[in-house]
């Protein structure tokens, strides 16, 4: 099934009457509200890059009845929260809040079907940026999915946000779409947006197996692999850190790979499901 993409323009109060959490968080209160009013079964992924504006959602949600899980924490209850999200049968806590910079790499989350931005993001380049979405869009739209991929991005009209997201659109090239084949944006403002879907999308979305381009060599993959399965067995359980995994690689065969080249390995392990990353922690599947 093709993404369905959403440019959702923040003005005015969204419709929500005495909401003391500020006019963007508004219209996400009403977007989420929307979404299960059409599918009272659909679940939703919500990135929010900053953990102050993170703690004001999370407010939000609580004080709209709005069922949600934030993925952060220790191992377990990493595993615990990623296990009630995904149960079908568990319907109360159907928004799972997240970050970009601190994703959880190897998840996979068909459950989820709809995926929003709480704000454009902020990175050194728009290339990361748009690698960042499309790992993220990743995570459900994937072999396995069988609903339609809804990608929503909201920015608040008339600020830095506006000229960001106009910016990430204005070049194709450098935003998630050149990894999904997804149609162009349809721009709506959440007070008015129709509840249809368009009838036919441009082109159809292919899954992307990887958003981080594969260029390392295939022998510092291995000793990467190497020096991963060293910590597991030193540290006698299933979780470690990327600041331990570095130590054993400088230990075992120092200047041979830098920071940037274990990060795209470790990104491909967590696509083939061997590992999950949560920020800097390491978890073996």
């Amino acid at each position: 099934m093709p993404v369905f993409f959403v440019l959702c323009v923040c003005v005015g109060g969204g419709g929500v009457t005495g909401f003391r959490y500020g006019t963007k968080l508004a219209h996400v209160v009403k977007g989420i509200r929307q979404i299960r009013a059409a599918d009272p079964t659909a679940k939703i992924l919500l990135y929010c890059q900053f953990d102050r504006l993170k703690l004001d959602l999370r407010d939000a949600l609580r004080a709209f009845g709005i069922g949600h899980l934030s993925l952060e924490g220790e191992p377990n209850v990493v595993r615990a929260v990623l296990g009630r999200f995904g149960d079908p049968a568990q319907q109360r806590d159907y928004v799972l809040l997240s970050s970009l910079s601190k994703k959880a790499a190897g998840t996979n989350l068909q459950i989820a079907n709809h995926i929003v931005f709480l704000h454009p993001f902020r990175a050194p380049n728009q290339t990361t940026v748009a690698a960042w979405e499309a790992q993220a869009i990743g995570r459900c739209q994937r072999p396995g999915q069988t609903k339609q991929v809804h990608v929503h991005k909201f920015f608040s009209r008339g600020t830095i946000e506006q000229s960001m997201a106009n910016a990430a659109e204005a070049d194709p090239g450098q935003s998630w779409r050149t990894h999904f084949g997804a149609a162009p944006p349809v721009a709506e403002d959440p007070a008015t947006a129709p509840s249809q879907e368009p009838a036919q999308p441009a082109r159809s979305a292919q899954p992307v197996a990887s958003a981080v381009p594969v260029t390392i060599a295939a022998a510092k993959q291995r000793l990467v692999r190497t020096a991963l399965r060293s910590v597991f067995t030193a540290v006698r359980g299933d979780s470690t850190t990327v600041g331990a995994l570095a130590a054993e690689i400088d230990r075992a065969n120092p200047g041979v790979l830098n920071a940037a080249e274990v990060d795209v390995v470790l990104e491909v392990m967590a696509e083939d499901n061997a590992i999950m990353r949560v920020d800097n922690q390491l978890i073996l599947i």
